[in-house]
């Protein structure tokens, strides 16, 4: 990829170099292939027992529910169009699509599809973005992250051009609305791909990828470096650190237990579903 950002200031290439990731063995990870039907899983969603997901764009519009072995449960095809879907995650009864990716900044509107607990569409929400002059990969209304949290529907930058992490609240009453102001915003040394909220705590979770302009050697032979950040109830900072998985990963989830789970997307290795107990 061809891709144009400022450099990180000298305070986050600090924190990039003074932290090093946890070694599997320490976080208990485990590690399944997808299969090849989900090689390009851009989502992850821990609901009812199982996991969900859905590929990104140049993909048929399809939801896919696996159990937490990898093993393909279900592959429901749907009456709906992948422009580019980002994310999915279960508000309650309803399933939420996010066909929200963005990179090339072309998009004025982005919708989210609601579905029932039969996954069949059954709401539609169009979200216009603001009229702005916006350069690929290099602006900040790109949303590859959703995730329901404190009740409510939230949409994730990607923020290719600042870094700055703003959350959005969608209003799941109204059919087409602008984009609102967002109500959260931190700074990372990465950007968002995934997001979920922890269990049993008023805590948010975020991963991504360093910008891989940043690891430009890296990216080629298709390897990342991927981070999580956890916030707190109000937006704030906790912690961040660097995790033992170098794919493309946009696709994140905890389960009632606690357990962290990662999708990602073929690459320098196949599309794979990672399980963290501690993180």
């Amino acid at each position: 990829m061809r891709l144009i950002r400022p450099p990180l200031s000298a305070a986050l290439l600090g924190l990039l170099s003074s932290c090093v990731p946890t070694p599997a063995a320490e976080t208990g990870q485990t590690e399944q292939l997808l299969p090849v039907a989900l090689n390009e899983s851009s989502a992850l969603s821990c609901a009812y027992g199982s996991l969900w997901s859905l590929n990104d764009s140049g993909n048929k519009a399809e939801v896919f529910q696996l159990s937490d072995s990898g093993q393909l449960l279900r592959q429901q095809k749907l009456r709906l169009t992948n422009v580019d879907w980002e994310a999915l995650e279960w508000a309650q009864d309803q399933l939420w699509l996010a066909d929200t990716g963005n990179n090339d900044g072309k998009r004025s509107e982005l919708q989210l599809y609601g579905l029932n607990r039969q996954l069949q569409p059954e709401k539609t929400i169009r979200l216009r973005l603001p009229d702005e002059e916006r350069q690929i990969y290099h602006h900040d209304l790109d949303f590859e992250a959703m995730v329901f949290w404190q009740q409510q529907l939230w949409l994730v930058s990607k923020s290719w051009k600042t870094g700055i992490a703003r959350i959005y609240p969608v209003n799941r009453a109204e059919a087409e609305q602008p984009l609102p102001a967002a109500r959260y915003e931190v700074q990372l040394p990465f950007l968002v791909t995934a997001a979920a909220a922890v269990p049993g705590s008023d805590q948010l979770l975020l991963v991504g990828y360093v910008p891989p302009q940043q690891r430009f050697w890296q990216t080629i032979v298709g390897k990342f470096e991927v981070w999580l950040a956890l916030l707190d109830a109000e937006g704030k900072l906790i912690k961040q650190q660097q995790l033992p998985v170098d794919t493309q990963v946009e696709g994140a989830c905890v389960d009632p237990a606690g357990q962290l789970w990662l999708s990602s997307e073929v690459g320098y290795k196949p599309a794979s579903l990672y399980r963290l107990l501690h993180w």
